[in-house]
């Protein structure tokens, strides 16, 4: 993910746009499932729903992956900091697809998201760079 947008305002609402429209059904879960929903970090269209598991961050992410051909990733991540150190463990479940292509199975998607990462545990996560 690139870091932060620096285009213009109509460019930046045209890349928004797509995940606009899934706001209602982020919005909907996050509210359900009592996790936090953040938008647009680093100044960059994504959104991300994220929790803390027995001390593991948990992030589902949905972020821009191509400006030109708008689409975008889902991405799941689980992190620890221990000591000087990051562990982690994650996934892309879907690359590079334009957000129509996955409305209609967002909720469905959104929830295999969140039991696979309800599924990784302190001991699943291995040193960042390996």
């Amino acid at each position: 993910m690139p870091n932060g947008f620096h285009g213009s305002k109509n460019e930046w609402e045209r890349m928004e746009a797509p995940l606009l429209r899934i706001d209602h059904v982020l919005e909907s879960f996050a509210s359900s499932h009592e996790l936090q929903l953040r938008r647009n970090y680093h100044n960059w269209p994504e959104r991300s729903l994220m929790w803390n598991s027995s001390g593991v961050k948990k992030l589902i992410q949905i972020f821009l992956h191509d400006e030109q051909k708008l689409t975008f990733t889902v991405w799941i991540c689980a992190s620890e900091d221990r000591g000087a150190g990051r562990f982690w463990k994650q996934t892309k479940l879907r690359d590079a697809i334009a957000l129509e292509e996955i409305s209609a199975e967002l909720g469905g998607l959104l929830c295999e998201c969140k039991a696979i990462l309800d599924g990784w545990k302190e001991a699943d996560l291995e040193p960042v760079g390996r």
